[in-house]
């Protein structure tokens, strides 16, 4: 979330997040039949529409405004294991962003 800031592009803040899974060994498959890892956009715009501009997915080029509102969520899925996507929603200020969700993030897998 630190990356999320006015200026900044979806396209480049998803590439990011997908580069840490990928160094972290969370491997991602992208096919219409069997897809795997973090093969879904990490977020959108939310306002009149709950998918919107800005996006965040490889190669989305629009920026981050002062005052937008947008989901963050990663996730990962593997079959036969299960899967895990974390939603967030943060609000854009001057220089980075504020979070609006309130969950816990004390999670374990057994």
């Amino acid at each position: 979330m630190d990356m999320i800031k006015p200026g900044v592009t979806g396209g480049w803040v998803h590439d990011a997040v997908q580069a840490f899974f990928d160094k972290e060994g969370y491997q991602t498959v992208r096919n219409s039949r069997n897809p795997q890892g973090f093969f879904h956009a990490l977020g959108h715009g939310v306002g009149l529409e709950i998918h919107e501009q800005p996006f965040m997915r490889s190669g989305a080029l629009g920026k981050f405004r002062k005052g937008m509102v947008v989901t963050v969520e990663p996730g990962l899925y593997y079959h036969g294991l299960g899967g895990c996507r974390i939603e967030d929603m943060v609000h854009l200020v001057a220089g980075g962003c504020e979070l609006i969700s309130r969950a816990p993030y004390k999670w374990e897998i057994p």
